[in-house]
């Protein structure tokens, strides 16, 4: 009971930072939700890889993927400003599904660019 508690609260600290990082970069709509989304794809794919690499604690990917990473992006975000302004058009349908699509390619590019990472340092420790 007690270690549930403690995860709970390092996804409650983690959600927290991530969601003031992605307020100091609260300007225009690019810096508020593209770019913290973009960052926080990135940094979720290259965790991802860690995690099915290496044996981290759960409290890490609690607390940084759930937690910090959660609250950095705002997937659904732009897809509450179109169902709120009522506003769902076709074509706006169609630029949620491409910004959806272009979170999974950045995450698989995280993926991607941890693994190449991983493997350049094996690389370089066997020499």
């Amino acid at each position: 009971m007690k270690q549930q508690l403690f995860l709970y609260a390092a996804v409650a600290v983690g959600g927290a930072v991530g969601t003031l990082v992605r307020l100091m970069a609260a300007g225009n709509l690019l810096t508020y939700l593209l770019v913290p989304n973009l960052l926080a794809c990135l940094l979720m794919g290259m965790s991802c890889c860690l995690l099915s690499r290496f044996k981290l604690p759960e409290l890490y990917r609690r607390g940084v993927n759930a937690g910090f990473l959660g609250g950095l992006s705002t997937y659904a975000a732009p897809v509450l400003v179109h169902l709120v302004d009522g506003a769902v058009t076709f074509v706006s349908f169609v630029g949620v599904i491409c910004e959806l699509l272009a979170y999974l390619g950045v995450s698989a590019l995280g993926w991607w660019l941890a693994a190449w990472l991983l493997s350049l340092r094996q690389r370089c420790t066997r020499l």
